[in-house]
């Protein structure tokens, strides 16, 4: 099979190999500037990358972004080892977790932010739904009731208002009543049962909640 073989494939010599000059070997001089080099091109890429990275993935990326001060952060209420029936209300039924000392400090740092002259409307607001609202506004107002200051929550939710489920009692005239004169502060604002905090609800839904906030008709 061999023989058969030598026989049926005959190379052609095309041009014969030129023997080099000289001997070639690698410069090891050149390879610290090249290992030197390749570095810097690769943290210069990962730096241009994370400088044109406009994600918001941390509390550090919301105060670089958006040039805001941060009031706090509220945990998951799933790493609470603390057994909290209900979020919205965790200030006042569990008042030792970690999401009552959370929203605590966020009445702090809010207190310091600036005179109480000036703190007189708080808007709690976020761009898409469910997240967290109601639960920012409503333990908010509850810890700064608990501090002895007056408060009126209002829930101008007109789409999707939650207020009423959260606190009992919710008188069925609120904000839109007010807003089209059909009702009085008296009927519109409700008391709970914490000290210090009346709660507003959103009244009846309006078909186009844009036309009745942005339109002289209080």
């Amino acid at each position: 099979r061999e023989k058969t073989q030598r026989t049926a494939i005959r190379p052609n010599v095309a041009q014969p190999a030129i023997a080099p000059l000289e001997r070639s070997s690698p410069n090891f001089i050149l390879l610290p500037f090249g290992i030197v080099l390749s570095l810097a091109l690769a943290g210069g890429i990962g730096l241009a990358t994370e400088l044109l990275d406009k994600s918001v993935r941390t509390t550090q990326d919301i105060t670089r972004h958006l040039d805001v001060a941060m009031l706090g952060a509220i945990p998951d209420i799933d790493d609470e080892e603390t057994k909290i029936p209900r979020v919205e209300t965790a200030t006042r039924d569990v008042p030792r977790s970690m999401v009552a000392e959370a929203f605590r400090r966020v009445r702090t740092t809010l207190q310091f932010a600036a005179p109480a002259d000036r703190q007189r409307t708080v808007v709690v607001t976020s761009p898409v739904p469910q997240d967290g609202k109601t639960t920012i506004a409503s333990n908010l107002a509850i810890v700064q009731a608990q501090s002895g200051r007056r408060v009126l929550l209002i829930d101008a939710n007109l789409r999707r208002p939650e207020i009423q489920r959260v606190f009992e009692g919710v008188s069925q005239q609120g904000l839109t009543n007010i807003l089209v004169s059909d009702g009085t502060l008296a009927t519109a604002v409700s008391r709970t049962k914490i000290p210090n905090l009346d709660v507003m609800g959103s009244g009846p839904l309006p078909p186009n909640p844009i036309d009745l906030l942005t339109g002289n008709t209080a």
